[in-house]
C-alpha cells in the first residue's frame, strides 16, 4: 500500500505534469499500409502516466455522453499523396470483450476534446452488435486532409492495452470474419 509520501509525490507530479493522451502521427499517401500501431490507455497515477479523460460521444457523433470519466488516446493520419486514399482502420484489444471494450472517433480536420461532437464525422462501437466489442471505421482521405481517429473506452475509466492496424480488414462489409485467426476476430489468442 503506497504511503501519505508516495501519494503526495504522485499527486504533486500529476498536477505538475497534466494528462495528456498519447498522440500517433501517421503520413500515409496510398500503396502499402501503416504499421501497426500499440498503445494503452494509462490511469496509472503513481507513475505519472494518465490519458486524459472526455465527454466522449455515445454511439454517434451526434450523442454526447454524461460521463467525463472516458479515456482516450488519438492517432493523427495525413495523406500526403496526390490521390484520395481509403484508410480501413481497426482497432483491437486483444480480446474484445465487455472489459476490453473499445469506441473509436474519426475527426477532420482536428479533435477538439472539450466539445467532441465538433468535427466528428465516423464512429463504430462494436462489430457484429456486440458479438465483438473491438472497433473498424472506414473511410475516404482526400489528399492532405487530416483525419484524427480518436481511440477510447467504452465504459468509464477502463484501461488496457490496443492495437490499431491499418487496411487489414479482417471482416466484410456486413462485419463477418473473413480472417482464420480467430484474435483477429476477436477471438483469445
Amino acid at each position: 500500500m503506497p504511503t501519505f509520501r508516495q501519494n503526495a509525490l504522485a499527486l504533486l507530479a500529476l498536477l505538475s505534469f497534466p494528462a495528456c493522451a498519447t498522440d500517433y502521427f501517421v503520413e500515409y499517401s496510398g500503396g502499402l499500409p501503416p504499421a501497426p500501431i500499440n498503445g494503452r490507455l494509462n490511469d496509472d497515477i503513481f507513475l505519472g502516466d494518465v490519458d486524459p479523460t472526455f465527454h466522449r460521444p455515445r454511439d454517434t457523433c451526434e450523442d454526447t455522453s454524461d460521463s467525463n470519466n472516458y479515456r482516450y488516446d488519438t492517432i493523427t493520419l495525413t495523406n500526403t499523396g496526390g490521390n484520395e486514399v481509403d484508410v480501413d482502420l481497426n482497432v483491437s484489444t486483444g480480446f474484445c470483450d465487455p472489459q476490453h471494450d473499445s469506441v473509436v472517433y474519426g475527426y477532420s480536420p482536428l479533435f477538439v476534446p472539450d466539445d467532441p461532437n465538433t468535427n466528428c464525422f465516423v464512429s463504430n462501437d462494436d462489430y457484429q452488435n456486440q458479438q465483438n466489442r473491438c472497433s473498424f471505421i472506414s473511410t475516404a482521405v482526400a489528399p492532405n486532409q487530416t483525419v484524427v481517429f480518436v481511440i477510447a473506452s467504452y465504459d468509464a475509466d477502463l484501461t488496457w492495452p490496443w492495437t490499431a492496424t491499418f487496411n487489414d480488414r479482417v471482416y466484410d462489409d456486413d462485419f463477418e470474419c473473413l480472417s482464420v485467426d480467430d484474435f483477429n476476430c476477436g477471438g483469445s489468442p
